[in-house]
């Protein structure tokens, strides 16, 4: 019996399982809200297209590409 005991017991593991990691990149645009101390909502119009705003901390909502792009400008 305790053979069987000491058997199973090494068959489990004590090691946290581990999180499966993200496929592909994440959007620049909504990892800039976040970085902001913004919050990301997803709306969807009428006709079913969605966009993403971001509700920064001073209470500005605003398109997150608009942000992004607003503060990244092209040079």
């Amino acid at each position: 019996m305790m053979v069987l005991t000491a058997a199973m017991s090494a068959c489990a593991s004590s090691e946290p399982v581990e999180k499966p990691k993200p496929v592909g990149l994440a959007n620049p645009a909504s990892t800039y809200c976040v970085s902001l101390g913004g919050k990301r909502e997803t709306r969807k119009d009428t006709a079913g297209n969605q966009s993403s705003v971001c509700h920064l901390p001073d209470g500005t909502v605003i398109d997150e590409w608009v942000l992004f792009r607003r503060d990244h400008p092209q040079p």
